[in-house]
């Protein structure tokens, strides 16, 4: 803050520290688009939040292992959860909505969750290794809900994160060819084979 830098010296200890059973587990991090940096791991599962001056907030617990980094959304944070999509209050970690539970056929097991990626502050889109493509938007309402607008099954695994700009999604399935789909509805733009 303007304060602590006027004052000048070296603090000692920082503001936050992590215990170290916080730290069983694998990491992952992530960037949020107000540039908020966000960690996701431990035992049990926890998300920490870095500010764009360093601060730490104090962290959150999330119900389960986080299978892919967590998206912000305006209405709260999507976590990516075995079978489900969560909404959580991006302060308090309190459940903003109805879980979205996704069988796809599948029993919850039988797949994971890739990425997700938000597409404007009510919508996302998530990808599963078995090829599942879904946009899902937030609605609010009692109760609040995430809800599937549209979807594609790929023919086939896709194990790479997807990116989204201009209106497409391009990802990479296991074959290997490089896909451009349509945002919306997900119709195919274009395919090239990588190999």
């Amino acid at each position: 803050t303007a304060e602590r830098l006027a004052k000048g010296g070296f603090e000692i200890q920082g503001t936050f520290l992590l215990e170290n059973e916080e730290f069983d587990g694998a990491f992952s991090a992530t960037r949020f688009g107000d540039g908020q940096l966000v960690v996701r791991g431990g035992k049990p599962p926890r998300l920490w939040f870095i500010g764009s001056d360093g601060t730490f907030r104090p962290p959150l617990k999330t119900p389960d292992v986080l299978q892919a980094d967590p998206i912000q959304l305006a209405s709260g944070i999507v976590l990516p959860l075995p079978g489900r999509l969560a909404l959580i209050n991006k302060t308090t970690g309190v459940k903003a909505a109805e879980d979205l539970i996704i069988t796809l056929g599948q029993a919850a097991a039988s797949f994971r969750w890739v990425s997700l990626l938000p597409m404007d502050d009510t919508q996302f889109i998530a990808l599963t290794d078995a090829g599942q493509v879904l946009r899902v938007q937030f609605r609010s309402g009692s109760p609040s809900s995430l809800a599937i607008v549209s979807q594609k099954k790929l023919e086939q695994p896709v194990n790479m994160p997807l990116a989204v700009g201009g209106g497409r999604v391009v990802l990479v399935d296991a074959s290997p060819k490089l896909m451009l789909l349509d945002a919306n509805d997900f119709a195919p733009q274009r395919e090239y084979p990588l190999s």
